[in-house]
């Protein structure tokens, strides 16, 4: 679960660096003040490489788990 939400935060930090540029506002007050734009502009440009790199992260942290069991 650790993995997933990394990379569903990893996009949303994505997202608020490349708002920040066009805005001129700091990533960091994105990210904290508007998360409920982060998350519409994420569900609004999501796509079949999102998943991938939900699915890759996944399989990494059950590979982990595994051999470290």
């Amino acid at each position: 679960m650790l993995a997933l939400g990394a990379v569903y935060l990893g996009q949303l930090l994505g997202i608020a660096i490349l708002l920040s540029k066009e805005l001129d506002v700091s990533a960091t007050e994105l990210f904290l003040q508007e998360f409920s734009l982060l998350t519409e502009a994420w569900n609004e440009t999501k796509d079949g490489l999102t998943f991938l790199f939900f699915g890759i992260a996944a399989f990494a942290a059950f590979s982990g788990a595994k051999k470290a069991s």
